[in-house]
């Protein structure tokens, strides 16, 4: 039987795969260099690495871890709280709700018109004291009609006769 000898990238391709049997368990995926970059930086990518984005330290991820667990143990025993207190335990009075007065709706009235009277009565005290000091002012001074003395009629009547200027009448310049 005759054998012919192998195309050289099948032989290349066996003796690649025949190194990686002795290399238990770090056998490369491709045997390409681009597709095995491609795959390793995917690779890095669902790690996070390589990605733009900050990588948290140890501590600032138990900084985190702490904070949450506060946040979430604050609000459960806010939540809880009031199952586990005694019965006789006394809210606080930030958290009293405010009481009513004992007044019946007439005292309350009363008491409301009672208010209402004291200040209109300093209201009147103000109002009298400001109209002690209140002086009207002088009214204005009238003018006085030009009595016609020499008894010139003409002169009058021609200042009363003036016609007085119409606002939509064009007025000469002056």
């Amino acid at each position: 039987m005759v054998t012919t000898p192998m195309p050289a990238t099948a032989r290349k391709r066996s003796e690649q795969y025949a190194k990686n049997v002795t290399k238990r368990g770090h056998v490369k995926k491709s045997l390409s260099p681009r597709v095995e970059k491609r795959l390793e930086e995917e690779r890095l990518r669902k790690k996070g690495i390589k990605t733009g984005q900050p990588v948290l330290g140890s501590s600032a991820r138990k900084a985190i871890v702490v904070l949450l667990l506060i946040t979430l143990g604050s609000t459960l025993y806010q939540i809880l709280q009031p199952f586990f207190s005694s019965a006789g335990h006394q809210p606080s009075q930030a958290s009293k709700p405010k009481s009513s007065p004992d007044l019946t709706r007439q005292q309350q009235a009363k008491a409301a018109e009672a208010i209402l009277q004291a200040m209109n009565r300093e209201a009147a005290e103000r109002y009298m004291k400001t109209a002690k000091d209140y002086k009207p002012p002088a009214p204005p001074e009238m003018p006085v009609e030009d009595v016609d003395e020499d008894n010139d009629d003409d002169q009058d009547d021609d200042f009363f006769a003036r016609e007085v200027p119409k606002p939509d009448a064009k007025q000469p310049l002056v």
